[in-house]
């Protein structure tokens, strides 16, 4: 019992002492309470155990007087009880060293948070300096900003007052342009009005005379006095009026002599058939209808408006009589004679038919049909014609009607005046002669819808030259031109102008299919149409694949780039019969000319290449330079006009080239 007691009592001062370590614990670790906290947890452990052992010490001594068995079994659950003590004390020594050392730890945490905080401190001065820096640098900034904000607004004031400047300028130009197109325009007007006015008085002067004689022979009373035409009189009568009152002088007195000149040229007709005037006369056969098997021998007379034939040349009756005006010439299939007795083996054939009257003539002989049909042709047109002013009430174009009056015409020129509109649909008014072999309707203002009718003819004629240049023909028309010339192998045909039209890569896809058809063709000129890189890669193509032998390309003023100079050198490369080549005023740059120069490499033929006022630069300048070198066929390369070709060493090379000169040198500044 006293060892018990004394074992209490030790136990008890243990636990006394246990318990002044904890609290000495729990004084050092008061910090780190929040990272001890599962070890304050096992102390409070702890304490309700020495709790619980202290009530059940206090129950044993109580019931010391009880039964000793019990005690001692009290006794060895609490030896038991004791050696769990001892281990919690051991726990509690443990965890007073963790907490030495991670209070330790936690000092030396201190420590360099100081020296951290010693050098934040350093950082922050240094920060502060370089701030007070800074702050002068962006006084200094602002300063110099402001400055340069009063030099712009200076600047935009003085560029507002050059704008506004320029505008007043512009608007200054524009009026003055306007005034310059109004004086161009008027003096246009003028010049055509002058130009019309000497064409009337020559034309006057020719017809007046004959009018005046047939007045004299007839004693006709006319209301005209035989006065000459005086220009200078005229334009002295409207000097001193307004324009539009000059204009509107000028036109009565216009309509006054296009009648005066109608007229005239009714009386020249009227003359001759008062005369009784015999264009031809001679004896044709027949037929009244086709089913006719028997051809017939008549007299026939061609006067001025009528074909009359008689019975024989000596029957003063006819026996039927054709009016001129409105008559149809249609000429058939040659028709053989199956009677072996006929004085003719055959005939070549013309349907003759106004109204509802139709005969047929037959022609023995090529010849004689052509002696017949072209004075017969030249009657009927121009009665047509004529019939065609007094509608329109127009001037009367003795171009036209000097076609009339022509047997035969190899060439027929009626450029540089628009083709009058009655003119070009009088039916086959431009298909009188089938020998004609050039025609010329330069700057006659052609459109594509006069210009069909013109194009129903082109088959039928030989033709070895066709101008149709500076008119206002697009595709359209161009293309009808080109199929109605090749519409059968056409051997004839040498040259084609269609220069200074509106003609674009469409008409290209018309005259590719026609170049066969077109074997002699050897001068095709395009060039100040717009055409672009489509169209004349499917000219060259047609060019490479076709027999022609055409030995200049004009295709300058097109619409040509890059594009297009590529397949125009492609072309170059293995072409051996062109020897110009006219690429002027395009848009043609260093890679197209470039590609040229290419092409021309091997080429022995060319010998004039025109590159004029396109975008060549000092690199495609210097590929054209190359080509001189190592080419000695080629002759004459003009670059003028190309302002992207500028001065400096890049281009040096080119002045230093022997065996060439500048027949043109101008050096122009450039901004």
């Amino acid at each position: 019992m006293t060892d018990l007691q004394s074992l209490l009592t030790e136990n008890t001062e243990k636990v006394g002492e246990a318990q002044k370590l904890r609290d000495d614990a729990l004084a050092t670790n008061k910090n780190l309470q929040s990272q001890l906290a599962d070890k304050d947890k096992a102390v409070k452990d702890l304490e309700d155990r020495n709790h619980d052992l202290t009530m059940q010490l206090d129950e044993l001594k109580k019931g010391l007087a009880g039964d000793r068995s019990r005690n001692e079994t009290k006794a060895t659950l609490l030896d038991d009880k004791l050696k769990i003590l001892s281990q919690v004390l051991a726990d509690s020594e443990e965890a007073k060293k963790d907490a030495e050392e991670k209070a330790r730890q936690i000092q030396q945490q201190i420590d360099f948070q100081k020296n951290a905080n010693k050098e934040v401190s350093a950082k922050q001065s240094q920060i502060l300096s370089d701030l007070e820096s800074s702050k002068a640098k962006i006084e200094d900034e602002v300063k110099r900003r402001n400055r340069l904000k009063a030099e712009v607004e200076e600047l935009k004031k003085k560029v507002g007052k050059e704008v506004e400047r320029r505008r007043e300028k512009s608007r200054a130009i524009a009026e003055l342009q306007k005034e310059l197109q109004a004086l161009k325009k008027r003096a246009i007007i003028e010049g055509k009005a002058r130009r019309g006015l000497e064409l009337l008085k020559k034309n006057l002067e020719e017809h007046l005379e004959e009018m005046y004689q047939w007045r004299d022979i007839h004693q006709a009373e006319l209301e005209e006095e035989k006065t000459e035409f005086n220009l200078e009189q005229v334009l002295k009568e409207i000097g001193s009026k307004e324009f539009e009152d000059q204009m509107d002088i000028l036109n009565n007195k216009l309509q006054g002599y296009n009648s005066n000149l109608q007229r005239i040229i009714k009386l020249k007709d009227s003359y001759l058939e008062l005369k009784d005037t015999v264009l031809k006369d001679g004896w044709l056969y027949m037929k009244a209808s086709k089913k006719q098997k028997e051809w017939v021998k008549r007299w026939f007379v061609l006067s001025t408006s009528t074909l009359n034939y008689y019975k024989d040349e000596k029957t003063p009756q006819h026996l039927c009589s054709c009016p001129l005006v409105d008559c149809q010439l249609v000429a058939l299939k040659a028709e053989k004679v199956e009677d072996p007795n006929f004085p003719v083996k055959k005939f070549f054939i013309t349907k003759v038919s106004v109204n509802d009257f139709t005969i047929y003539l037959g022609f023995a002989s090529l010849k004689e049909k052509s002696s017949w049909i072209i004075p017969l042709k030249n009657r009927v047109q121009h009665l047509t014609y004529l019939r065609a002013l007094e509608k329109t009430k127009a001037r009367p174009d003795t171009r036209i009607l000097s076609l009339f009056n022509t047997r035969e015409i190899k060439a027929c020129n009626l450029h540089d005046n628009p083709l009058p509109t009655e003119a070009v649909e009088a039916p086959g008014v431009l298909s009188l002669h089938e020998g004609l072999e050039s025609l010329s309707l330069v700057s006659s203002e052609l459109t594509d819808e006069q210009v069909k009718p013109l194009a129903e003819s082109l088959s039928k004629w030989k033709l070895k030259s066709l101008n149709l240049g500076h008119n206002k023909l697009t595709s359209e028309g161009a293309s009808s031109v080109i199929r109605s010339l090749a519409t059968a192998a056409n051997e004839f045909l040498t040259e084609i102008h269609l220069n200074d039209n509106r003609i674009d890569d469409a008409a290209m896809t018309a005259l590719a299919e026609s170049l066969p058809n077109l074997p002699n063709l050897k001068s095709l000129h395009l060039n100040n149409n717009k055409l672009g890189d489509k169209g004349v890669k499917i000219l060259l193509d047609a060019l490479a694949a076709a027999p022609n032998v055409i030995p200049v390309l004009h295709l300058s003023q097109n619409r040509i780039g890059d594009a297009g100079a590529a397949d125009i050198g492609a072309f170059l490369k293995s072409n051996k019969t062109a020897v110009s080549v006219h690429l002027a005023n395009n848009d043609i740059g260093d890679a197209g000319a470039e590609a040229i120069a290419s092409g021309l490499a091997d080429n022995g033929t060319v010998e004039e290449l025109d590159l004029t006022s396109n975008s060549i630069g000092n690199q495609g300048a210097l590929a054209l330079h190359g080509l001189l070198k190592g080419n000695k066929t080629i002759q004459t390369v003009n670059l003028s006009g190309n302002k992207r070709i500028k001065g400096g060493e890049t281009v040096a090379p080119i002045a230093n080239q022997n065996g060439f000169f500048f027949p043109s040198l101008i050096f122009t500044r450039y901004a």
